[in-house]
């Protein structure tokens, strides 16, 4: 081999070698461009006209999701960001009693999702977006009562097989996928009480993951672990708790004397268990987060709210997000939170009297 060619070689083979190091992306000049961390969350604001589903990145302005003009209203109840396209997943409302489920992805009108053909109402509370794959769950109402289900991407809501006792209302709160097989966390109820549960697609029905009294709210997924995260009836009132599903309840626990609490959101970093929620103390209703076993973390607010509420967490490197609004006695205002900083406010258009921010992501991109 000449000088020249093994020159040309070893050129060639280290460009390869800091090509395969080089993790960023590359501007319009060739000069790699670091990833940054941005928040997004899904939710609403209420004006004049009605109200309107919505997300917001960052700090940035609320993002109407689109609708047909004959939509009233619109919400937006779980938010996912993958492949850099925002989707989300909530309803929008016409006429006096209808409520069409639906995702959207990007700027792309409401996609409605199908469900009983009798069904008055539908509802859908969280979503899971797997290799470009829309999975949503909630509920719809049929007659006087309300059942469990999930959808995937459009087609016809599935109904989740609950144990016989199971005769009242049933819903399901959270979805995710491992595996390629649907996990769906929710709440059934008997003639006599009501039981969080745990359905998992394929199995015959689905399980109890809690004692009587439960609620399940909210999933996350750490390696082959699934937790949930809900409130249970104690005997003095409803008290946050979260499971690790195999595993045993485990309180969440507020130092002070409270009413009740309840748990909306969980996630899992580096083993660490986080959830979020509110706790009543029988004058104000209190935002806040809890980390592993500590007591609950109240969340800051201005001086003279009356009531605050978090929806949702996110956890990136340590770094905790909260998204949820508070009330002052005449508005609500839209936020989140990151740790325990100052509420970060949502920008809304000008006139908007109420928002709320239901579901937040934290994304590198």
């Amino acid at each position: 081999m000449n000088v020249m060619k093994r020159v040309f070689l070893m050129l060639l083979l280290l460009a390869l070698v800091m090509g395969a190091c080089s993790n960023g992306t590359t501007d319009s000049d060739g000069g790699e461009v670091e990833p940054v961390r941005s928040v997004y969350m899904a939710g609403s604001y209420e004006d004049a006209t009605g109200e309107h589903a919505c997300y917001w990145k960052d700090d940035g302005k609320a993002v109407p999701f689109r609708v047909p003009s004959y939509a009233q209203s619109s919400i937006a109840y779980a938010i996912a960001v993958v492949g850099g396209k925002v989707y989300a997943a909530g309803n929008y409302n016409y006429g006096s009693s209808h409520s069409i489920t639906c995702y959207w992805i990007d700027d792309q009108m409401a996609i409605p999702l199908i469900n009983d053909y009798a069904a008055d109402k539908s509802m859908v509370m969280d979503m899971a977006v797997i290799e470009g794959k829309v999975y949503t769950a909630g509920y719809y109402i049929l007659g006087m009562k309300t059942y469990a289900c999930y959808w995937i991407e459009s087609e016809k809501a599935t109904l989740i097989d609950l144990p016989i006792e199971a005769i009242g209302n049933s819903f399901a709160n959270a979805i995710t996928v491992i595996g390629g097989k649907v996990h769906v966390a929710g709440e059934y109820n008997t003639a006599t009480s009501s039981f969080a549960f745990h359905y998992e697609e394929g199995e015959d029905e689905a399980v109890p993951i809690g004692g009587d009294h439960t609620s399940a709210q909210a999933m996350a997924v750490s390696g082959t672990k699934i937790y949930a995260a809900g409130y249970n009836d104690d005997g003095a009132g409803n008290a946050a708790c979260y499971w690790e599903l195999g595993g045993t309840q485990k309180p969440l626990t507020v130092s002070g004397t409270i009413v009740e609490s309840y748990a909306y959101g969980i996630a899992v970093e580096d083993g660490i268990i986080y959830t979020t929620g509110h706790y009543d103390t029988g004058s104000k209703i209190i935002s806040c987060y809890w980390k592993g076993s500590a007591p609950a973390v109240a969340l800051k607010v201005p001086a003279g709210t009356e009531e605050t509420y978090a929806n949702a967490i996110a956890v990136s490197d340590g770094t905790i997000y909260t998204a949820g609004y508070y009330y002052d006695g005449l508005n609500s205002y839209g936020c989140y939170w990151v740790n325990n900083g100052e509420p970060k406010l949502l920008s809304v258009p000008k006139g908007t009297e109420l928002s709320d921010a239901t579901s937040i992501v934290v994304v590198w991109e």
